[in-house]
């Protein structure tokens, strides 16, 4: 059948004008996927920054709040004397007052778990839970690295694995000598209840945090914490680059994610979206 003049002058006007369109159509689509995905990223990076934030002051101010007792004049007295071998009851009135400073401690920072105090050899001579005390810590980290005028924080999970704490350990020193080690555990869920767990973007954003051992520390499926995730090719990108963004695969779904590091304690905060 042949075409008329009319119908051959609409075939070479509109082909090409629906060939442009449709490129149009298509760059308008990447463009737009461009910009929402930029927006997403520009979201997810401000709140993983602002959960940084949360996260660099809370253990920031529990390091001052330890070190100010590590440099209390209740406690120097009584691991001085008891050092030098002083008679238990001339230590009463001072183990008592420095009882009573590790109350206000956990009173004054319901985010601790624990606080206590272990002589040079690593034994518990005064704790928040009374029972503990005559326990030899000596082989936990913490205190290793306390003795050496480090800050180590050790991962401590408890048998429910959904109790993790992280516990810090600094010296108290006389003069160069250090004569103990006070110590205190973070508890972890009840840091995600008022960080990370309040974070909800979308159907699939959440918010989780590892520690330096790639340890799940914080996760809102609490089935989840206290894996060791360490030997995922994701995690241990993250843990071996300061910040970023980070696209990866989990469970078969395609994963967007954002992170930063706090740096006291070594943790990796990771923001995440399908």
């Amino acid at each position: 059948m042949r075409l008329s003049i009319l119908h051959k002058m609409l075939v070479f006007i509109l082909v090409p004008v629906a060939i442009a369109l449709e490129a149009v159509t298509v760059i308008n689509y990447d463009a737009s996927r461009q910009a929402m995905e930029h927006q997403i990223g520009e979201e997810l990076s401000l709140i993983v920054r602002g959960q940084k934030s949360e996260m660099d002051n809370t253990v920031n101010l529990l390091g001052s709040t330890m070190s100010n007792f590590a440099k209390s004049h209740t406690l120097h007295e009584y691991m001085k004397q008891r050092a030098a071998g002083a008679d238990p009851a001339a230590l009463q009135q001072l183990e008592a007052q420095a009882f009573a400073e590790v109350r206000q401690i956990i009173e004054g920072f319901p985010l601790l778990r624990d606080v206590g105090i272990l002589d040079a050899s690593g034994k518990v001579v005064i704790h928040s839970r009374r029972e503990l005390i005559g326990t030899d810590l000596s082989d936990r980290p913490f205190f290793q690295a306390a003795l050496q005028g480090r800050v180590e924080p050790v991962t401590v999970i408890g048998k429910d694995r959904e109790q993790l704490s992280s516990a810090l350990g600094l010296p108290v020193k006389d003069g160069e000598r250090t004569i103990g080690v006070i110590y205190g555990t973070l508890a972890l869920e009840k840091l995600a209840a008022s960080t990370t767990h309040r974070v909800h973007i979308g159907t699939t954003g959440i918010c989780f945090v590892y520690d330096k051992n790639g340890i799940l520390l914080m996760h809102p499926n609490t089935a989840y914490v206290g894996d060791d995730d360490s030997k995922l090719p994701w995690v241990q990108h993250m843990q071996n680059t300061p910040s970023g963004e980070y696209r990866y695969t989990w469970a078969g779904k395609d994963k967007l994610a954002h992170y930063e590091h706090v740096p006291m304690v070594d943790w990796l905060i990771i923001v995440s979206v399908e």
